[in-house]
């Protein structure tokens, strides 16, 4: 789920985090990092400040890597003043180990760090930032910087970059209970909640089909174990006495004609919480299954489903346009 072919894991070996910076700014994205909520946002962290002048990215886009170097001197001369300390009667094997677990640490998690901060780039660098784009605030970045440094896999670096390029776009997109969750996600996880994302529908639900109860049981499982999704259990499709269901999905619209009765009928679906729609608004696109392939499901009820039409809204935010209804048809079982 990578944002852009960036190198190697977050804290893996090979080209650095750095460096992936660089090769990003020489690849036309200067225009971003120039931007005042980028650094801001960077710049926390990355170098643990706001003030962040454009020749420090000017630098990194020039390949100079003093900074690398610098750091292992400042490390070790820390290093050298806490032995320095150690009295004659401490254990100084222990003092050393210590030490070098400080500073194995240290390095660990700048690498996290400056792995998301890459991701951030190449997740903004998918449209141009609104005018309304502003620099996280101290809270939201004092709980980000925390989960970042601890951001050991590619997955996690990749979903926190697009996190924090979603918060620089819409300020206060993502709560802190969000990025708590995110946190603690894996792979697997994300995974499942890509899977089910062109699925969702406007009323912040998804409709499980009778022949997807099995194929997304464990997916469904999962996210709700993350409190991403609530428990599957019974919807509302059409009302009482109500001849049709409409249902907004995208741009579009499905209008299930049924058999009119006294409670109505109902399918099974789950909705998402809060927290799942903020994660969702910050997955990378998947490839979308049709309008038309998920409305076909519905007569997957045969004994009760009369016809099933598809039709499209007036535009993103404008009301739903009968005139352009269209019947489907249902799958066959070869399908």
């Amino acid at each position: 789920m990578a944002a852009a072919d960036i190198g190697d894991g977050a804290s893996g070996e090979g080209t650095s985090s750095t460096e992936m910076l660089g090769n990003l700014a020489d690849g036309g994205l200067l225009r971003l990092l120039v931007s005042k909520p980028v650094q801001e946002a960077l710049g926390r962290l990355l170098f643990a400040t706001t003030d962040m002048p454009v020749a420090k990215f000017e630098q990194i886009a020039q390949g100079i890597r003093d900074e690398t170097e610098a750091r292992k001197l400042i490390i070790n001369q820390v290093a050298k003043v806490a032995k320095s300390r150690v009295s004659d009667n401490d254990n100084q094997e222990l003092a050393d180990r210590a030490l070098d677990r400080w500073t194995r640490s240290l390095t660990r998690k700048q690498k996290n760090r400056e792995a998301v901060a890459t991701r951030t780039v190449a997740a903004l660098a998918d449209e141009d930032l609104p005018s309304s784009a502003a620099a996280p605030s101290d809270d939201f970045m004092d709980a980000f910087e925390e989960v970042a440094e601890k951001a050991s896999t590619e997955e996690l670096a990749d979903l926190l970059g697009r996190i924090l390029a979603g918060e620089i776009r819409r300020p206060g997109a993502i709560s802190r209970h969000t990025l708590h969750i995110a946190s603690i996600l894996d792979a697997q996880v994300v995974n499942a909640l890509i899977k089910l994302a062109p699925y969702i529908l406007r009323q912040n639900w998804i409709y499980i089909p009778v022949s997807k109860r099995g194929e997304w049981a464990e997916p469904l499982r999962l996210l709700e174990s993350f409190s991403i999704v609530n428990q599957p259990g019974i919807r509302t499709l059409v009302g009482p006495n109500e001849p049709s269901g409409l249902l907004e999905i995208r741009d579009s619209f499905i209008l299930v004609d049924v058999r009119p009765i006294k409670f109505g009928w109902h399918v099974d679906g789950c909705n998402f919480t809060p927290a799942g729609l903020e994660l969702l608004s910050v997955i990378p696109a998947q490839p979308e299954v049709s309008v038309d392939e998920i409305a076909a499901t519905f007569y997957e009820n045969l004994d009760w489903v009369r016809q099933v039409r598809v039709g499209d809204r007036l535009n993103t935010a404008g009301p739903i346009d009968m005139s352009t209804l269209r019947l489907v048809t249902p799958k066959s079982p070869s399908n």
